[in-house]
Parts: C-alpha cells; structure tokens; sequence
C-alpha cells in the first residue's frame, strides 16, 4: 500500500479514481485537496487497499460459501432419501439411516420427521387421485421394512397406516358425501364428513368440506324460512328454524331469527285484532289474538290484550259463582223452564218457598265494574196453575234498586235491558210472602232466563 503522504508531490491522473458523482469536485482532481485530513475517499481507497480489510472479507466469504454448500447438501440429502424411498430400495436406506442418522437421537428424531413427511405427502397424492392405493401401499412397505430393521417407533406413521387400511372406504365416503353437497342435500353430506373425521382425522379437506356444507346448510334454511315469511307463512318458517336451532345448538342465528319472526307475528296481531273489533267485533279479535299465541307462546302483550277483549264476551249470570246467597229460601239456577204459555227458556233463575219462612230468596254477582248492560228474560212459570198470586223480583246494583217487576197470573214473558255501568255487585231478589200462601218448598212462580252481563262499550 502507498505510504501516508505517497500523493503529496504529485498531481493525480485524470480519471485514475471513477466516482458515482457527477457535478462535483471530484470531477476536478486540480481543484481539490487529496493531503486533507477530512479527504473521506482518499482514506477509503487506503483502507480497501489494507490487508487488515482484505483477510476478514475473505473469511466471510468463505463461510457464506460453506453455509451455501452445506444447505444443498441437505437438499440433496433429502431429495436422496426420498428418491430411494420412491425406488423402494431399502438397502440403501437402510445404509443411509447407519451412516448419517442412526449415531445421534437429534439426527434419529429428523430421519422419522422427514419419513413422516414423505408418508403424509404420499397419502396426500392418494386422496387427490396424484397416485394409486396400491403404489401408496408399496411406498408405505417400503418404510415399515426400515422401521422393523431398525426398530424404530413412530406413532404418526402408524397412524398413517392404519388410516392407509380403511383409505378405499374413506375415499368412497368421501365421493359420497362430496355427491350429496351437489345435490343439496347438506345434512347427509356433514353425516358422511363427520363419520369420516371420527375414523380418520387427518383426512384431507374434510374437515373444511364439512365446514362449507354446515355454511351452506345453514343458509339453505335461511332462505326457505324467508320465502316462507314473505308468503306470509309464519308457522311453516317455525318449522324451518326451530329445525335449524335443533340442529345448529351452538349457533345463535336461528333463535334470533325465531324471536324475530315472533315479534312480526306479535306486532301484527295486535295491530289487525284493533281493527276487527271495529269493524267486526270482539269475537273476531279474540280468534286473532289467540292464533298468535299458539305461534309465539305465552307473551305479556298479547294475553292483556285477550283479557281486554275477552271482557266484551257476554257472561250469562249462572254462569257467576254468587258471593252471597239468603239462608233459608234459596235461588236456584236451572238448564231450562216453561213459561205459561208453554215457551221454553234457557238458563234460568228460580226461587223455593221454605214453610214457615219470610225470607227473601237473594244471590249476590261481583261483576266488579267489568259490564254496563244487564239483559233477562221474566215470565211466569206454568210449574203450578192453580195460584193466582203474584210475585215481585227486585234487581239491585250496589245497594241502589235498578228494576222491579211484579209477575202476576197473567204476566206475559218480557224481556229487559239495564244500565249496569260501573256496579261493582248484582244482587237479584225473588221477594217472600205469607208461608199460608205456597207449600212448603214450593217453587215461587216468577222466573228469570237468560240472565246475561255484557261490555258494549
């Protein structure tokens, strides 16, 4: 190398050093000062020229050719290895394993890794057709002949084996299922991919085959429960998803979708039962409301709205459990009575006449404001002609009397209707006379039917 101040008296050459700068001072070697302290390519030339550069260089060169040499060596080795085993020649193999990896457990644990690797990728080529059942068989010979030679254990390409013996029926499964996924028939496809996975869980794409037929049965359901929805058929789309809830139990989707279709149903019974009860009564609501009860169950809104129009049902009196009765004469509720003009009435009210007794016959009704009209039937009984006398019934509605009618022998049957609104108690009163007038226990001649409580507004 030249000496420290080797440039100091001479004029440098032109061009003698190439830069890759152009429109510099570099490109004038005269105007520039190669004796500076701070002359950076100067001192960099002087340092590339120095052995002390050249020697470390030249090491690391040679190991990055080494490291280079020693990773083709690998590949060749591996690729020698699995050329062998291809060829079967278990010689070879056998010679290989003694030389290069039978001395060091390190070196044992990598022959198995690469033979599980060539034993996996030939299985693989089997079930996608690459290689037959009987050249997977031979290669899978090949490596078991080694093994027993050696006595060597490899769990993972035991496995392979004896996933290797039931290959030919997994494979016709596998056609099978692959089949029904061209069909659309979902839930026969997943049967045959799980019964797959149970005998072999390493089989090739199953898993994600299994995977794409849940998804598309899944969305196979969706749509029919929409087309269902939209044709207004709520109870067919219940049936769709409480089948896809029952079958896909960890996925919320279909329950979502159920209280979804529920909440429609909930929401549009009770917006048409206010419409029918205007236009065609509170019978026609209630069928409303409890159809749409027995499609979402027990639901708070819908039962308060049965109750409400429930409440316009007209309740006939016997039909009340009294609060209240007299002691001794009683008022008896009967399935039919005769009038004296031989017509027959329905659900009627009478009264007998204890001997000696001066009671009103009286029955107490709590209708606790829930009606505003009381309508009846009164007649005379034909039970026994041959009295002439009369008898008065009396209707209260809190204490306050609302009627009173006196039925004589020649009483005709009426009917009546009477404001109710707001009366918390009924009480109807078949009224007593002298004990010298009627038997004992007999039946008082006036009678009521068709006792009947209503809400009309």
């Amino acid at each position: 190398p030249p000496e420290e101040n080797s440039y100091s008296n001479s004029e440098p050459k032109e061009n003698s050093y190439s830069t890759p700068f152009e429109s510099t001072k570099f490109n004038n070697p005269n105007s520039y000062d190669y004796k500076s302290d701070d002359n950076i390519l100067s001192k960099g030339l002087r340092i590339l020229k120095s052995k002390k550069f050249i020697i470390p260089v030249s090491i690391c060169a040679v190991l990055i050719i080494a490291l280079c040499i020693g990773m083709s060596v690998r590949r060749n080795s591996d690729s020698y290895l699995y050329g062998l085993l291809d060829d079967g020649n278990v010689s070879k193999i056998s010679e290989l394993y003694v030389s290069n990896y039978s001395k060091n457990a390190n070196k044992q644990s990598d022959f198995i890794d690469k033979i599980d690797t060539y034993a996996e990728s030939n299985f693989n080529e089997y079930v996608n057709d690459s290689i037959s059942y009987d050249e997977l068989m031979r290669k899978y010979s090949t490596i078991q002949s080694v093994y027993d030679r050696f006595s060597i254990n490899d769990s993972e390409f035991e496995s392979n084996m004896k996933s290797a013996d039931s290959i030919k029926e997994l494979k016709t499964m596998y056609q099978k299922g692959i089949a029904y996924m061209e069909e659309k028939n979902y839930p026969d496809a997943i049967e045959v991919f799980e019964e797959i996975l149970k005998k072999s869980k390493n089989y090739p794409n199953v898993a994600d085959k299994m995977s794409e037929a849940k998804s598309a049965y899944k969305q196979q359901l969706m749509s029919q429960a929409d087309e269902k929805i939209n044709a207004k058929d709520y109870s067919g789309a219940l049936e769709i998803l409480e089948k896809g809830e029952n079958y896909f139990t960890d996925d919320s989707t279909f329950s979502s979708k159920i209280t979804e279709v529920k909440n429609n149903v909930k929401n549009t019974a009770l917006s048409e039962a206010e419409s029918a009860f205007s236009t065609e009564g509170y019978q026609k609501s209630i069928t409303i409301i409890e159809t749409a009860i027995s499609f979402c169950g027990e639901n708070e809104e819908l039962t308060n709205a049965l109750n409400k129009y429930q409440a316009y049902v007209p309740v006939n009196i016997v039909d009340i459990d009294p609060s209240e009765t007299s002691r001794n004469n009683k008022v008896e509720k009967g399935e039919t009575g005769v009038d004296n003009t031989n017509q027959t009435h329905k659900k009627n009210l009478y009264a007998f006449h204890r001997l000696y007794s001066q009671d009103d016959a009286y029955a107490v009704y709590p209708l606790m404001g829930k009606y505003d009209t009381l309508t009846f039937e009164a007649y005379r009984s034909n039970y026994d002609t041959s009295t002439d006398e009369s008898i008065t019934i009396k209707i209260f509605g809190d204490n306050t009397e609302l009627q009173s009618i006196v039925i004589d022998k020649g009483f005709n049957p009426n009917q009546y209707s009477i404001d109710i609104s707001g009366v918390q108690k009924l009480k109807i009163v078949f009224e007593s006379y002298d004990t010298n007038v009627f038997k004992q226990f007999d039946k008082l001649p006036g009678e009521l039917a068709n006792v009947i409580v209503s809400k009309t507004k």
